[in-house]
């Protein structure tokens, strides 16, 4: 037509361009560039988004890149291919995202054997992401007629169960809780095996003894500093872990892996997706604090899962009171926690004398 969101081709080449010279974030340039492909602009198709894919050298750009796969059946094949061999956890998580926008009705016309084949290989990689985003595809409504028919299904469940094997607790707890849940849908359970992960992760009282209420701690980022105030008698175990691991300098260098604007701001995975965490768990602490704006929460997948990923909330969110640990408030910076963008890194985190 000529024409891609309502603008002419020669405007859309100009946006493009303004944006490669504007931003590092690649995520505008990928929606773009499919929206482009997907209305048969010209110039725009599938070797502008192999050649993204290939020459984007920042992980989280090309992440963008490879979710932009999932608007097309036809990238089934290349998908898979990145799945397979994406040494990268970031790029082999952005491939299951991928995978995961084709499982719907308007795609998956035809025989949905090559899409279940690409998903039983999320299993045989073994990687944490990928095996817990393919259970949840796993038991999309979509293959529940075709697995129960399908020669391969057993085959599948051999390859989960040896996932499930390599699975460590309670750092994997996330990914056990989703594979199981698959497993026992495919065993035809009704009610899920309940997967118990007890935190233990002592609390060293001594060292905390030695903290006062309200100790800052800085954290300095690639987009400025931030300043928290620690809740150190409301959650004085998710406290003493975070400083533990602020001595071990484990969160120097460190990225802002997920960043959703007017949420959170999120870090502190080692693997950078965040399914990554520590060798230990440790308790919820639901003290009656408020997410208000610049909250300093604990991930989790579960109550009593918490671990080394931490969030800073952009506005109110009162749907997280007593769902998810409070453990610090920004006291200065929350207008450069505001500003952080996925990839973001945390240079250094210090705790003020």
């Amino acid at each position: 037509s000529g024409y891609v969101l309502g603008i002419s081709e020669a405007a859309f080449a100009t946006l493009m361009g303004d944006l490669e010279l504007q931003t590092l974030d690649h995520r505008p340039r990928a929606v773009l560039l499919g929206r482009a492909i997907t209305e048969g602009l010209a110039g725009y198709g599938p070797d502008q988004l192999r050649q993204a894919i290939d020459t984007t050298q920042d992980r989280y750009g090309k992440a963008a890149y490879i979710n932009v796969l999932g608007t097309d059946y036809a990238w089934l094949p290349f998908i898979d291919s990145i799945l397979v061999h994406a040494e990268d956890p970031v790029l082999s998580t952005a491939a299951m995202s991928a995978l995961g926008n084709l499982v719907n009705p308007t795609s998956l016309t035809g025989d949905p054997e090559p899409l279940v084949l690409a998903i039983q290989h999320a299993f045989v990689k073994q990687d944490l992401a990928s095996v817990a985003e393919a259970s949840g595809l796993i038991t999309n409504p979509i293959f529940e007629n075709f697995l129960v028919e399908w020669s391969g299904t057993e085959a599948l469940m051999q390859d989960m169960e040896e996932a499930k094997q390599v699975l460590e607790l309670p750092r994997d707890v996330e990914t056990l809780i989703a594979l199981q849940a698959a497993l026992d849908a495919l065993a035809g359970k009704e009610d899920s095996e309940p997967v118990t992960n007890p935190y233990n992760h002592p609390i060293n009282w001594e060292r905390l003894a030695e903290v006062p209420e309200g100790q800052r701690v800085v954290l300095k980022t690639s987009k400025g500093n931030i300043t928290w105030a620690l809740a150190v008698n409301d959650a004085p175990g998710s406290v003493e872990s975070f400083l533990s691991l602020v001595d071990a300098g484990y969160y120097n260098g460190k990225t802002l892996h997920r960043v959703v604007p007017n949420f959170v701001a999120q870090g502190g995975c080692p693997r950078g997706d965040g399914y990554g965490g520590q060798d230990y768990s440790i308790r919820s602490e639901f003290a009656p604090l408020r997410y208000t704006s610049g909250a300093v929460g604990l991930a989790s997948a579960g109550k009593d899962t918490e671990s080394c990923q931490w969030f800073i909330t952009h506005s109110p969110t009162p749907h997280l009171d007593g769902r998810y640990t409070i453990f610090a408030y920004v006291v200065s910076g929350q207008d450069v926690a505001q500003q952080l963008a996925q990839g973001d890194v945390i240079e250094s985190v210090t705790v003020l004398q």
